[in-house]
């Protein structure tokens, strides 16, 4: 299991020097377009466009400054969004289709929930299939990341397993892992300053991942030393965590799912260094999202519920629901309160560094942009009858906005000033 499989044999045409550019689709009728409202301010400015056929996963660095994507083939290609130019692409790897991509545009890829698949693939920023590895885990792989310095990935497996690993292209073991309660469905890293203790003092840097279980469920942080930082367990096994870390590290929080068929849901918000519990809040409602500000100080959720007024999911939750927003500070007040039902059915995307905008869309593929105060100040007419919205995401700090549509267009938009 310790053997570590090198991409040795990858064909030179997948890599000699950058390949071109990958082909701009030009502006027609269904370009989307940016539509002022409210105060009439733009919030985002398109960058470019390009095609991106067959796409099956879709990632953008935490900077801005790389995408990458795979195919329904299994093959991955990374752009450089300045140039607009493909880095490199490689060749198909079968059933591969998850990836993950550092701030230094390093790939992390594999194959979710696929028990015969179990391993992980790391490919360089510069050279990609010239310069990978392949890592064998014990057991499928649910969950993923990269820590914010880009240099390790955290992998959780079926076998409530969670894996740090070097992303070196000559890394050679998994190493040992650590026994985590229940099965890791959701994984974020972060970075956190922690105060030494006298007489040497001062502060010093640990990675530290948060976890969210199913089954049993909980969350929990770990240290890349392969001990707990702190556990908050539920001891309920119809429940399953969603977890989100800022990024300065200071809060964590994450959405529980409870019920056989996840119809309830709780807010839970955390002091991510100490594991305090800030506040809990009951959504009354299921199928939340949640994101925080990259300062720590705003938690935005979206959510569904019952047009009757219960929280519980309809027989037809596509016709049945109305769907909400709302935004908390991290003592949990609410800055306002929540807005949507039938004609705005908000489904959170991101939120600005500071918290003061809001990125949603809606089941028309129209992005809209809130402010602190629920207030809509701008919205992005992206599709249409012949034309819907696929994925949607925004970098951490809600700079940057990537977009996939049905006719295999992505596009990326970058947030202007107030």
């Amino acid at each position: 299991m310790g053997v570590i499989a090198l991409a040795l044999g990858a064909s030179a045409r997948y890599f000699t020097a950058p390949t071109p550019a990958v082909a701009v689709v030009s502006p027609d009728r269904n370009t989307p377009t940016l539509t002022p409202t409210g105060n009439g301010h733009l919030r985002f400015e398109p960058i470019w466009q390009l095609s991106a056929p067959a796409l099956v996963d879709l990632a953008i660095a935490p900077n801005g400054e790389s995408v990458a994507w795979v195919d329904r083939h299994g093959s991955i290609r990374r752009i450089d969004t300045e140039t607009r130019r493909t880095v490199w692409e490689t060749p198909p790897y079968p059933r591969l289709d998850s990836l993950r991509l550092s701030t230094h545009g390093d790939v992390l890829a594999f194959s979710r929930l696929n028990p015969t698949q179990t391993s992980v693939r790391f490919l360089d920023a510069a050279r990609g299939p010239l310069k990978t590895a392949l890592i064998p885990v014990q057991g499928a792989v649910w969950s993923a990341a990269i820590t914010p310095d880009g240099r390790q990935a955290v992998i959780g497996t079926g076998n409530s397993l969670l894996y740090f690993l070097p992303m070196r292209h000559n890394a050679i073991f998994a190493g040992t892992p650590i026994t985590v309660p229940g099965i890791p469905e959701s994984i974020t890293a972060t970075t956190l300053k922690v105060p030494q203790p006298a007489p040497k003092g001062g502060t010093a840097e640990e990675t530290v991942a948060l976890v969210g279980t199913w089954e049993d469920g909980s969350v929990c942080a770990w240290g890349s030393d392969r001990l707990p930082r702190w556990i908050h367990e539920e001891r309920r096994p119809d429940a399953s965590y969603q977890v989100t870390v800022s990024q300065d590290g200071s809060t964590a929080a994450a959405v529980a799912y409870f019920g056989p068929h996840r119809e309830s849901a709780r807010l839970h918000v955390w002091d991510m260094t100490t594991g305090k519990l800030r506040f809990i809040e009951d959504l009354k409602g299921f199928a939340p999202q949640v994101a925080v500000s990259a300062n720590g100080q705003q938690i935005a959720v979206t959510y569904a519920r019952a047009k009757a007024g219960t929280g519980e999911r309809p027989p037809d939750a596509d016709r049945d629901v109305e769907r909400k927003i709302t935004l908390f500070d991290r003592a949990g007040r609410r800055l306002f309160e929540e807005k949507g039902g039938i004609f705005f059915a908000p489904e959170l995307i991101g939120i600005s560094a500071d918290g003061r905008r809001l990125t949603v869309r809606d089941p028309h593929g129209t992005i809209w942009t809130l402010d602190h105060r629920g207030r809509t100040i701008a919205r992005l007419t992206s599709a249409g009858k012949s034309r819907q919205l696929l994925r949607a995401l925004t970098t951490e700090d809600g700079r940057y906005l990537l977009l996939y549509h049905s006719d295999n267009t992505l596009s990326l938009y970058r947030a202007v000033a107030s």
